[in-house]
């Protein structure tokens, strides 16, 4: 390989995205008493919170069916976690960590802790 190519590669690399923008994010969640997420209110039951790479709203599933899109932003966790976590407080969605991603989604209106 030439030193050419090597010096080309090596700089394409400093601007690939980062790998929480890389692609499509979800999460489960599993509700037992009416929460919130964002301004929207959820019934008990299961959902899927998904996101797309880069943007800042998330689509609410229920049973396959898009019942929301919420505002959402990111933020910059200090370390990665294991495994998909999602923050609730007093009935309501704070936060989505994804694992292995240093990005986490929060909903405006929820306090950030």
């Amino acid at each position: 390989m030439s030193n050419r190519l090597i010096a080309v590669l090596a700089l394409a690399s400093l601007f690939a995205l980062p790998a929480w923008a890389a692609g499509n994010e979800s999460a489960s969640l599993f509700v037992t008493q009416p929460s919130r997420i964002g301004t929207v209110m959820l019934k008990p039951g299961s959902y899927r919170i998904r996101v797309r790479s880069r943007q800042s709203q998330a689509t609410v599933y229920r049973h396959g069916r898009r019942i929301a899109t919420v505002p959402a932003a990111w933020k910059r966790l200090p370390h990665r976690p294991q495994r998909t976590e999602i923050l609730l407080s007093h009935n309501r969605v704070q936060q989505v960590r994804f694992g292995g991603r240093l990005m986490a989604l929060t909903f405006p209106g929820a306090k950030q802790g």
